[in-house]
């Protein structure tokens, strides 16, 4: 059967059925999903964001930290996206600093260690490169900070963000 063409509005009283629809970029908003549609949890994707702080005032120190347990449904159900790190007081010595690191089972989930050192200014962030992005249910993430040099300021201030998605169970 050939295509047929309805140039301005249809009005069907009853039942439509059709074997495909596409509907146009953004042509479905949340209003028009009702509140009894009974989507699977499993259907949905959650944006996961964890942050990681030690106070402005003491120097950065080294700490190993969990800063996530996965919590969706099976293999590969989380994705990191991004890993920032940003420091309100950038390390003042050349041979100060510290680094970033993220990992699972001990093992870094980055290409390298983000490493912030006295060529940064304050407030610097810098990004980590993900290689190991995708987890799954029960991983527990850690940050690990390591603290470079013997005197002077290593920095003051440290927040890391870690940004995920999430697949949940129904």
């Amino acid at each position: 059967m050939g295509l047929s063409r309805v140039d301005g509005d249809l009005n069907v009283i009853g039942n439509l059925s059709a074997s495909t629809v596409s509907f146009p970029a953004l042509g479905i908003v949340n209003a028009d999903v009702s509140a009894s549609a009974a989507i699977a949890a499993s259907k949905t994707q959650t944006y996961v964001s964890k942050i990681y702080v030690q106070d402005d005032g003491t120097d950065i120190a080294a700490a190993t930290s969990p800063i996530h347990l996965v919590r969706g449904a099976g293999s590969g159900c989380c994705t990191i996206l991004s890993l920032d790190v940003c420091c309100i007081d950038a390390p003042s010595a050349s041979n100060e600093g510290f680094t970033v690191d993220l990992k699972m089972g001990g093992v870094s989930v980055l290409s390298a260690v983000v490493t912030y050192t006295a060529d940064r200014s304050d407030l610097d962030v810098m990004e980590g490169t993900i290689t190991d992005a995708s987890h799954d249910h029960d991983d527990l993430l850690v940050i690990e900070v390591a603290a470079l040099g013997a005197t002077g300021t290593k920095g003051q201030g440290l927040h890391v963000e870690l940004r995920m998605t999430e697949t949940y169970p129904a």
